[in-house]
Parts: structure tokens; sequence; C-alpha cells
């Protein structure tokens, strides 16, 4: 199996590909719209990444009409993304290493949602996304 180096034009394509082989509706736990713009920091203070929540999935890019935006270094957002590691979320935020502005309502339905999924299905494509991730 090829791997891809996390947030890389490579790994996106291939997260895409997992994604669009998956039944939506058997992942998103979140129907009321939540939706946020994350900024992640992949190096020095210009080298950002971002990302967008909407539609109960993550998607490549920023996303305009969001009223809220989480700002979080590498090493969180691979926690999140690729271990599914939501307690690492927790932890950087009580440590001060996650910054949120805007609607934290955004956020909680998310977290309540456990993230976009549960169950097996959710369980398969975090399998996936870490098989190939370096």
């Amino acid at each position: 199996m090829d791997k891809y180096r996390f947030l890389s034009e490579e790994w996106f394509a291939a997260v895409r590909e997992v994604r669009d082989s998956t039944d939506h509706e058997s992942l998103s736990t979140i129907d009321d719209g939540a939706a946020f713009n994350i900024r992640i920091r992949v190096g020095g203070p210009e080298e950002l990444v971002w990302l967008h929540f909407a539609d109960g999935t993550f998607h490549r890019g920023r996303r305009d009409d969001c009223d809220t935006e989480v700002r979080i270094q590498r090493d969180v957002a691979y926690s999140l993304l690729v271990d599914g590691d939501f307690s690492a979320a927790t932890k950087a935020f009580m440590a001060g290493k996650i910054d949120i502005r805007g609607d934290l309502t955004q956020l909680m339905a998310f977290a309540m949602g456990d993230g976009g999924g549960v169950g097996a299905a959710a369980d398969d494509v975090q399998d996936r996304i870490r098989a190939f991730t370096i």
C-alpha cells in the first residue's frame, strides 16, 4: 500500500477516495448544520493548511460562510484526523494549544456527534486513513 505524508496533496486525494467510497449516512451523526473552519499550522507562521467541517465530514479548504474557526498545530490535527483521538483535542484545548474563534456551539455539536461518525463504518474509515498516512 502506498503511504502519503499527512496533509500533502496525495494524502488529500487518498482521503477523498475513502470518503467517496463510503456511505455518508452510515457515518454522519450530525444533522444540525454544524460547520467550522480549521487552520492547521504545519511549520512556520505562514505555513498553514485549511480544512472545514460541513455536511457531517471534513473538506479541504476554507469556507467563507463559517462563523467558527479552530486554530491547531499539526500534531493535534494528526491525532484527530488520523488517529481519531478526540481526547487529544480536549487535552490540547485545556493546555491552551487550541484557539477557537467564533461560535463555540458549532464545535459542541461536532463533539456531541462523536466527531461525525460512530460504529463500525467510522472505525473502518479511520483504519483506512491511518493505513496510508505517514
